[in-house]
């Protein structure tokens, strides 16, 4: 994973604390972690992201505008949540969907596998 920028959004503090320090000691380059959906959106469109690990739900708004924008640039996405899976709409589902609380280790395996 050496070298790889990944961004992270996550507004839980204590997650968001993890997954970063983890994608660095894994030898990632880790952008954020954010907790808003407008900063993670200025983000994504100002620097080269290799991957992204998104919370679905960010302080009561929905992370869909930034998957979108993560998507169309043909970057690998990874969603962690607490939310029932069916509640994710179905177009988002060919992703990589954790629930929480998230098996930090099995996600740094995801981010380093180049081939997924």
């Amino acid at each position: 994973m050496y070298g790889k920028r990944i961004i992270v959004v996550e507004d839980e503090y204590f997650a968001a604390i993890e997954v970063s320090n983890a994608i660095k000691a894994a030898g990632g380059d880790c952008l954020g972690p954010y907790s808003s959906i407008s900063d993670s959106l200025i983000e994504g469109i100002n620097h080269h992201i290799d991957a992204a690990v998104l919370d679905v739900n960010i302080r009561d708004d929905l992370i869909y505008p930034v998957a979108d924008l993560i998507l169309q640039k043909g970057i690998r996405l990874i969603f962690v949540t607490g939310i029932d899976l069916q509640n994710i709409p179905a177009g988002y589902r060919s992703n990589t969907v954790l629930l929480k609380p998230v098996n930090i280790n099995y996600l740094i395996a995801l981010l380093a596998d180049r081939e997924r």
